[in-house]
C-alpha cells in the first residue's frame, strides 16, 4: 500500500531503516533474497507492522522484536519509509547501476580518483 508520508517523516524513516533494518532487509529495501524483500510485503503485514517490528509477533521466523530501541512512531516512520521504495518507480539510471551490478568490474583506481 502507499502511505502519504512528509519528507521529513520519510527521512527519519529512512534512517532508522538503514540502522535496525537494513542488515537483514537490505540497503534502499532491496533484499539479497536471503530475508523477506519488504517491498513485497502486503496489507497484512501493513497492518500488523507495530506487532511484528514492536512486538516480536514473528520471533519464532526470525524477526526480533525491536521494541527497546524503536518507539510506535519510529515504527511507523520506517513503515511509511518502506511504503515510498515499494511504490518508487527508479530512474534510468538507477535502473542501469541495477542491470550493470556485479556484471561490470571498475578499476579501482577509477573509484580512488
Amino acid at each position: 500500500p502507499r502511505l502519504q508520508a512528509s519528507q521529513t517523516t520519510l527521512e527519519h524513516g529512512r534512517s532508522l531503516y538503514a540502522l535496525h533494518c537494513s542488515r537483514c532487509h537490505g540497503l534502499g529495501v532491496q533484499s539479497s533474497g536471503l530475508y523477506p524483500d519488504l517491498r513485497h510485503a502486503g496489507k497484512d503485514t501493513f497492518a500488523s507492522w507495530q506487532a511484528i517490528v514492536r512486538g516480536g509477533a514473528l520471533a519464532q521466523r526470525g524477526m526480533a522484536s525491536f521494541a527497546d530501541v524503536l518507539s510506535e512512531e519510529d515504527a511507523d516512520d520506517i513503515l511509511a519509509y518502506v511504503s515510498e521504495r515499494a511504490n518508487h518507480t527508479p530512474s534510468w539510471a538507477e535502473w542501469l547501476a541495477d542491470t550493470l551490478a556485479g556484471r561490470v568490474q571498475v578499476p579501482a583506481r577509477w573509484l580512488a580518483e
